[in-house]
Order: structure tokens, then C-alpha cells, then sequence
């Protein structure tokens, strides 16, 4: 959504991505934009691939280079072996899974891969005294600070890195006044935020347009402030849940015995200990950098994350730079093996050279074998699905209020693509946002909210006043329109206003859906993904949102609601299938499965009062066909 419309998203946001995207949804390949979007993701994962084949293939040559017999070995098997060792990353559950789509995690791989060129080409370069990769480092760790600043983690480990090399770096102003300056270059990469955020765009999280705004924005003043550096005190038990994330992770990618060939999961973790032993009997100062630079990425991310208990997303994510750096161990240890089974006499040395290949190429195919299923998105047209029967459900002109996440898919089809341009899409998740809001109101400038010019700047809690019961009339002309469309309406409605936060107080979002609700006087349909309870009795299901009805205790339409769930929904069979279901996030298309299986539950419910049972179990029946994954036994 921000890429193809040039927004802002969330801190602490990823502009590079966002900028590249927008070129790239411009490239006239006549593809629907989510899925040219999601190719250029794969194309950055063949990239990162490029750079770590790249590095570890030139590190491999440079570290035996001084050799007599180096020449004995073919190159094409050191080629072979390391390309084994790349495919095996590319193929793992945390590369694949984030190589597939459209995210910041792939580009933030692929400055890792730029980094650590760099900083290798600085280490052969820095007895010339040059600044020139210095300079492209430090700016490179400015720039990252665009795409998702897991890479400033192992800005330390550099630091580390030049004193294993040339501690005499640090004893010249130059170098200081270049690695400054060229990290404030990189740094200010990030001011294109308030430019975007000036143009008031459609997607313009935070409204960063100001200073005082763009600072909250760089030091995620959403989720707490302070750059979220909150070392101390530890969100959860750093050994058996921190710690035991990121294993889990590494695991998954370079350790997994449990696949479908059993131990060989197991060979790239041992292959990098043997590329560690060797690099460090070799060149004993490149691996202590190197080391470094793993445990500053690995470790040094479990600190700084501090991943709470019961955190809903996985931080495997954030894990990549590491798996990139141990990928260089894994090759210089595969490139070892082959060395020494090379030197073999010539009579074991066929057999065992062959057995050799024979497990470098089983490593990228087990990860073949047991990731594929698990990360194949090709049939996962859920989102999409979701939110065009989402809109097609809703009367016109309605006004749709959403939850959570459930507003991107909306938002895309109803802005990006022009689907159902009648409706306004709202998020009640945001409305306690002052930026949210001034955006909603001169966004849709006849939405039935007026708020004062000081109400706008300082959105807050207020205090509720009259009864916990306010009356909404509705006019005899709205309730002729209602009964066209079988609608009942009364003279007026009672709602049961929501009850005080704390000390009389409701928040933002609760009260002006009360003013919206007083104001629209029922002129315009409103309707909810997520029913607030004090507006459920109020409310009645339509398929997977429900509406508003002007009614104290509105039933069910089973006529409209089975037309909408038999006739007008896409609802392909296995769209939940596959990767939704294996993700760790397979929660969030899993809850909005339960809505339409709450819905055709509803449906059965509706049936069985009206006498006809062969409506309710095909209603039950369509259900278990469609998301068997989410049907209770009991359905």
C-alpha cells in the first residue's frame, strides 16, 4: 500500500523499500501490483544470494591463495560446494519465507551482504591508508538505518573489527571526520520521510511532516520511546525464551535433524564449526572479526529485541544478518572439506569425493523437500479474498470500520485498485490518534464527525456525560428507504453507550464513534469487521462484517446472508491452505477464517429456526469444505 501510493508506514518504517517499490510498481510489466511487488522481493533474495556467493568464493581464494598446491583443486568444485552452501540459506524456513513477499527483511539481508564486502575489501585495503571503504561502509550503515536498522547492530562489531586489523585507524582525525561524515550522509537519507509526509499521501502513518514529529517517528515514540533501547529489566527468561528463539530459528535454517533427510539437516551447522576451526588455524585475526561480527548480530540482537513472553510475532526476521555471516562459515568449511579429501591418495579419493558432492547436494535439497509446501504462496489469495467480499457485503455509501490489520487489504482494493470507491474505510484502531483523525476528516470531508479546531490538535480522552443510554431518532424518510430493502427500523434506537475507561473517561476511538453515530442519524449504512460489544445488540451479522441496523433487537436476513456466503463471496477452496496454515502468523488469516465461520454458524443457526434443516447442514457442510482447518468437530 505505501509503495505504490509513495506513503509513510509505521515506525520505524522502511523508506528505501518503500522508494524502490514505487519504482518498481511503475515498471510496465502489465502484473497485478501485489505480485510485481512480491517478484522484486524474490529478486533482492537472488541478490543477497549473488553478494554471499560472491564473498564467500573470493574469501575462499584469498585465504589459500599463498598455497603451492591450491591449483590442484578445481575451481568449479570449490564453485560447486560454496553454491551448495548458498542454495542451502536460500532454500532455509527464515530466507525463504521472507523471500516471497514484499518486505524490508530481504533488503536488509542484502546490506548485510554489502557490508561485509566492504568491510573485507577494507581489510585487504587498510595498510594503503585510504578512506575509501571506510567511507562506503559507514555511509552503507547510515542508509540501512532506511531500510529496517537491524544492520546498526553490527556497527560495534565493526569497531571491534578495525582493531583486530589496523588499530592505527582510530588515531587519525581524517578517518574519524570520514566515518562521521559519511554516516550522517547515510543518515540523512532518512529526511526523505518528512518530504513524503509533506505531501500528505494516503498512507502517512505518524505525520511526520514536522520535526518534532519526525523525531517521535525515528525514536518509535508509538511503542514507547527512547530508540527502544530497554535492555534491563528482561521481558521474559533470557536462556529458555530468548536465547531459545533465536536457536530455534538458527536451527530451522542450519540444524534441523527432523527432516526429510533425517541428519543431513545437520551438515551445514557442522560444516560451519569446521569453516570456523579453519579460518581461524589460517587467518587467526579475520575469524576473530568475523566471530565478532556474528555474535554482535546474533546475540547482540537477542539483547536489544528483548522479546517479551507471549510476543505474537516471530523475530526470526531480525535473525537474517547473522544467518548471512555463518553462511560464510559454511562455505569456507565445505571448501575445506574438499581440500582435504583432495589431498587423499588417489585411490579412496574418487569414492569420497563423490560421496562429498553427493552431501553438499543433499543439503539445498532437504531444505527443498522440507520447506517448499510450507512456503508456497502461490495458491494464498486469502487477504485479497477477504477484503473484496469484505466490500462486497457493505450497502452503498457505507462507512466500514475496521480493526487491526484487517485495514491494509481494505484499504489497497478500496484506494489502489478502485474497488467500491463509495465506501469509506476507517480504522477504530487508529481514531485514538490525532494524526489518524485530522487525515479521516480531510480525507472524507462528509463524514458525520465535527470536531472543533482544538478537539483536532488535542485528541484525547472526555468525560462522559448524561446517561449511559442515549436515544438516536430515526427520520420517517430513512425508515421508508430502510424498508425498501426489508429493514424494520424503529422511532428510536437505544445504545448502550461504552462503558468509562477510568474516572468517567472514554478514549478517542469510543467517542467519536458516538458522535458519528449521533451525527450520520442513520443516513449512511455503518458497518463493523470487529463489533465493539456495547453496539452488538444492536448489530446484525451480513456475512463477515456486520451492520448497524435502527433497531433494539434487529434478526437475522437468512435470504441476504446466504446469498452473500453461497453466491457473491470468492471463497476458493485451499486459500488457507498451505503457507497461511504452516506460517507462525497463520493466526491472523486463521481469526478471519473464524469470521466466516462464524457467519455460516449464523447462517445454520437462522435455517433451523425457519424449519429448514437441509439449509442449516449445507450451511454446516460449506463451512468444513472451506476451512477445514478452522471447523470445530462439533460444527
Amino acid at each position: 500500500m505505501a509503495a505504490v501510493t509513495l506513503g509513510i508506514t509505521f515506525p520505524p518504517g522502511s523508506l528505501l523499500l518503500t522508494i524502490l517499490g514505487w519504482l518498481v510498481s511503475k515498471l510496465p510489466f502489465g502484473l497485478p501490483l501485489p505480485f510485481q511487488l512480491n517478484l522484486f522481493g524474490g529478486v533482492m533474495a537472488v541478490a543477497v544470494m549473488g553478494i554471499v556467493f560472491y564473498i564467500a568464493l573470493d574469501l575462499s581464494r584469498s585465504i589459500w591463495s599463498s598455497e603451492s598446491n591450491d591449483e590442484t583443486v578445481p575451481p568449479s568444485l570449490c564453485a560447486l560446494a560454496i553454491g551448495c552452501v548458498v542454495l542451502t540459506f536460500a532454500l532455509g524456513w527464515t530466507t525463504w519465507r521472507y523471500s516471497n513477499k514484499f518486505t524490508p527483511y530481504i533488503l536488509t539481508a542484502l546490506m548485510t551482504g554489502a557490508l561485509l564486502w566492504a568491510m573485507l575489501r577494507w581489510w585487504r585495503d587498510a595498510d594503503s591508508g585510504r578512506s575509501t571503504w571506510l567511507a562506503l561502509i559507514m555511509f552503507c550503515f547510515g542508509l540501512d538505518f532506511s531500510i529496517h536498522r537491524t544492520n546498526m547492530l553490527l556497527l560495534p562489531g565493526f569497531a571491534v573489527w578495525i582493531l583486530f586489523r589496523d588499530p592505527r585507524t582510530y588515531r587519525h582525525l581524517r578517518n574519524w571526520a570520514v566515518a562521521i561524515g559519511s554516516l550522517v550522509i547515510g543518515l540523512s537519507a532518512h529526511l526523505g520521510i518528512m518530504a513524503i509526509a509533506r505531501r500528505n499521501p494516503i498512507v502517512n502513518a505518524n505525520d511526520p511532516s514536522t520535526w518534532t514529529r519526525f523525531y517521535d517517528y525515528v525514536s518509535l515514540k508509538q511503542f514507547g520511546g527512547g530508540w527502544l533501547v530497554n535492555l534491563w529489566p528482561r521481558k521474559g527468561p533470557f536462556f529458555s525464551h530468548q536465547m531459545m528463539d533465536y536457536l530455534r530459528a538458527f536451527a530451522a535454517t542450519f540444524a534441523d535433524p527432523y527432516g526429510p533427510l533425517g541428519p543431513i539437516g545437520l551438515l551445514p551447522c557442522f560444516l560451519g564449526l569446521v569453516g570456523i576451526v579453519s579460518l581461524w588455524r589460517l587467518r587467526t585475526q579475520l575469524a576473530m572479526g568475523l566471530i565478532v561480527l556474528f555474535l554482535v548480530s546474533s546475540l547482540g540482537a537477542v539483547l536489544y529485541f528483548n522479546l517479551p513472553m507471549n510476543f505474537p510475532w516471530p523475530m526470526d526476521r531480525h535473525y537474517l544478518p547473522s544467518f548471512v555471516i555463518f553462511t560464510i562459515f559454511i562455505a569456507v568449511g565445505g571448501v575445506s572439506v574438499l581440500r582435504w579429501v583432495w589431498r587423499m591418495r588417489p585411490a579412496p579419493r574418487g569414492a569420497v569425493l563423490a560421496g562429498s558432492i553427493v552431501l553438499l547436494v543433499a543439503m539445498p535439497a532437504s531444505q527443498w523437500l522440507r520447506n517448499h509446501e510450507r512456503v508456497d504462496q502461490s495458491r494464498d489469495l486469502f487477504a485479497y479474498e477477504f477484503a473484496g467480499n469484505i466490500l462486497k457485503t457493505v450497502d452503498r455509501d457505507a462507512i466500514l470500520i475496521v480493526q487491526g490489520d484487517n485495514l491494509w487489504p481494505l484499504w489497497y482494493r478500496n484506494v489502489v485498485e478502485v474497488t467500491r470507491p463509495d465506501v469509506t474505510v476507517l480504522s477504530l484502531s487508529l481514531m485514538n490518534a490525532a494524526w489518524y483523525v485530522n487525515q479521516m476528516l480531510s480525507r472524507f470531508p462528509g463524514m458525520p464527525v465535527k470536531l472543533t479546531e482544538e478537539e483536532k490538535a488535542e485528541l484525547g480522552p472526555k468525560a462522559w456525560e448524561g446517561d449511559s443510554v442515549f436515544a438516536v431518532p430515526v427520520p420517517q424518510s430513512t425508515k421508508i428507504a430502510l424498508a425498501r430493502t426489508g429493514i424494520v427500523a424503529t422511532d428510536t434506537v437505544h445504545l448502550h453507550a461504552p462503558p468509562p475507561v477510568y474516572m468517567n473517561l472514554l478514549l478517542p476511538q469510543e467517542w467519536l464513534l458516538v458522535a458519528m453515530i449521533r451525527e450520520n442519524e442513520w443516513k449512511r449504512p455503518i458497518y463493523f469487521t470487529d463489533v465493539p460489544p456495547w453496539l452488538a445488540p444492536n448489530c446484525r451479522t451480513e456475512g463477515i462484517v456486520h451492520r448497524l441496523i435502527p433497531s433494539d433487537a434487529p434478526a437475522i436476513d437468512c435470504a441476504l446472508l446466504r446469498r452473500n456466503l453461497f453466491e457473491d463471496y470468492e471463497c476458493h477452496h485451499g486459500s488457507l491452505g498451505g503457507a497461511a496454515v504452516a506460517d507462525p502468523l497463520a493466526w491472523m488469516p486463521r481469526s478471519a477464517a473464524e469470521r466466516y465461520v462464524h457467519a455460516f454458524v449464523q447462517l445454520a443457526e437462522c435455517e433451523e429456526q425457519r424449519g429448514n434443516t437441509k439449509g442449516a447442514v449445507e450451511a454446516r457442510r460449506r463451512a468444513r469444505t472451506l476451512f477445514p482447518e478452522v471447523v470445530s468437530d462439533s460444527l
